[in-house]
């Protein structure tokens, strides 16, 4: 069985700095990821996905007036990170691989 990002099963750390992880993720509504924003990341969900726009994701812990679409492949998205598995022995710094914060709403002008 394939290792699919974003389904049930999946092992994160296997795609998460893959280059083309974004072609592989299960881009349907309600799953989560993470959202790289104002230096921080922080878990997102999937509310739609749109050819053209990308997914609009919600802020976990957010208000629905955050709710932003972004282009499936930007940098800016991630697959979600475990907390229960070590950093991966690749050298990335820790910071890249620690697990987004629940963001509150106060972080988004």
């Amino acid at each position: 069985m394939e290792n699919v990002p974003g389904e049930p099963g999946s092992s994160p750390s296997s795609t998460a700095h893959s280059p083309d992880w974004h072609t592989r993720f299960n881009w349907t509504k309600g799953t989560r990821l993470e959202t790289h924003y104002d230096g921080d990341w922080w878990e997102s969900v999937i509310v739609d996905v749109d050819a053209e726009r990308g997914a609009l994701l919600h802020y976990v812990g957010g208000e629905d007036s955050e709710d932003e679409w972004i282009p499936l492949s930007s940098t800016r998205l991630r697959p979600p990170q475990s907390e229960a598995e070590p950093a991966e022995p690749s050298g990335l710094r820790a910071d890249v691989v620690e697990p987004a914060a629940t963001r509150p709403s106060q972080h988004r002008p």
